[in-house]
């Protein structure tokens, strides 16, 4: 391999790196949930294995991945919170799905 096939095929290896990374960026999602009482103080809470940003009532997190009721539990148990909105856009947890997110939480909450 001559020193130009060298360049070339390690430009080629960067464009398709490129392409890959903008493929998986572009199924990114931003999730939000509102909390029913703001949080006295910014939190960084991990949960779904992601780090959420909380300010006030509201966390956010950008993720690829479908976040359901599994990671709003894990959310409301962080952030000691009943969660009374959780999604992605047009994709939000139904009334049932969130009353099974927050279940048991109302009563520690209420303490």
């Amino acid at each position: 391999m001559t020193f130009s096939t060298s360049i070339k095929a390690a430009l080629a290896a960067l464009v398709l790196g490129v392409s890959f990374a903008g493929v998986a960026e572009a199924g990114d999602r931003v999730f939000t949930a509102t909390l029913a009482q703001p949080l006295s103080q910014p939190s960084r809470p991990i949960a779904g294995e992601a780090v959420w940003r909380c300010e006030g009532a509201a966390c956010t997190v950008t993720s690829a991945r479908s976040l359901g009721v599994s990671v709003c539990r894990q959310l409301g148990r962080r952030t000691r919170s009943v969660i009374i909105a959780f999604g992605a856009g047009d994709d939000q947890l139904s009334a049932e799905d969130l009353a099974r997110c927050n279940a048991g939480r109302e009563a520690e909450t209420a303490q």
